[in-house]
């Protein structure tokens, strides 16, 4: 195909008279290969299986983000034909026999990098792309089925953010050595598996990372992710929910049951760490333990509204 199509995507109208979504197919490819995508729209009477994306819109570790991705301060702005790297967040979505270039924020390319597989396409619901977020209208009506959405997806892909490499120049090289070794690129392959396979038995079984150590739970814990208000609907509602960080990634069900954690919710006097547990003085350890309590409590009263309230009230959004 020719060079992708400049400025903005032309969204197609969404159906009247029908709870329809757009769904973003990520098509396979290498960590350094550039994005491709598809967009299309569906109806829940069809029963896509999708995987849902939770995420937040800005770098979740604000003070290890360089000024020049910075993608709404206004400035440093990537080329229009830069080659496809972290600092150049481009996707490039087709429709029909065209393709187009569409500039996305910085946290989300990262995160599609990640999920992205060698072999498999994964199809995902991403707010930011699968929204017009121009028509206000559409806005509303997508805000509307938000709980449908992240309910009858087959998975929610909580997106906790890049590793830290620190100050090294070669993170790109770093990032794509752990891709190819951890378990989040399978994670297409193994929802194939599910879907081709006509007995439990053939499923592909993904190998999820072990616990941490407690350097990098302290990090998971200081992301900015825990405090959105929006994720609280996208952490609660899900039948099942996996966290990925850079290249590794977690069943919500072992994350909870960290052993780290579970020593966090004691009394100072009474872990049993030899130096001072780091999550103690991690404020968002309290954000993190208010969000699996709300989820490990789902089909009780802790869901009503007027507890949510009470729970999240302390929760940050950019648009009140």
């Amino acid at each position: 195909m020719a060079d992708p199509n400049q400025g903005t995507f032309p969204y197609r109208p969404l159906p009247d008279g029908a709870d329809a979504i757009r769904l973003l197919t990520v098509q396979p490819g290498d960590f350094s290969d550039r994005l491709v995508c598809e967009l299309e729209t569906v109806l829940f009477s069809a029963k896509p299986r999708f995987t849902a994306l939770s995420y937040t819109w800005q770098n979740p570790y604000i003070a290890s983000q360089p000024s020049s991705n910075r993608l709404h301060d206004g400035d440093d702005r990537p080329r229009p034909h830069a080659p496809p790297t972290p600092d150049s967040p481009m996707v490039i979505i087709s429709q029909g026999d065209h393709e187009f270039q569409v500039e996305v924020q910085h946290n989300l390319y990262l995160a599609l990098l990640h999920l992205r597989s060698l072999t498999h396409p994964l199809t995902l619901w991403v707010d930011a792309v699968c929204i017009n977020q121009d028509d206000m209208e559409e806005r509303g009506c997508q805000v509307a089925i938000m709980s449908f959405i992240f309910t009858r997806a087959l998975q929610v892909v909580v997106w906790l953010g890049p590793k830290d490499y620190g100050s090294r120049t070669d993170k790109t090289q770093r990032m794509h050595n752990d891709w190819r070794t951890g378990p989040v690129r399978m994670l297409a392959t193994s929802l194939a598996s599910n879907t081709e396979s006509r007995g439990f038995s053939n499923v592909m079984q993904l190998d999820y990372s072990a616990e941490p150590d407690p350097a990098t739970v302290n990090r998971i814990a200081a992301s900015a992710y825990w405090t959105r208000l929006w994720i609280v609907q996208e952490m609660c509602l899900p039948q099942r929910v996996v966290l990925v960080y850079g290249s590794v990634m977690w069943r919500y069900e072992d994350f909870a049951g960290w052993n780290i954690l579970a020593e966090a919710r004691r009394p100072p006097l009474a872990q049993n760490y030899h130096h001072a547990n780091p999550l103690t003085e991690n404020s968002g350890i309290k954000a993190i333990f208010s969000l699996t309590d709300t989820r490990n409590a789902r089909h009780s009263e802790k869901l009503r509204l007027e507890r949510l309230v009470e729970r999240f009230a302390g929760s940050h959004c950019t648009e009140i």
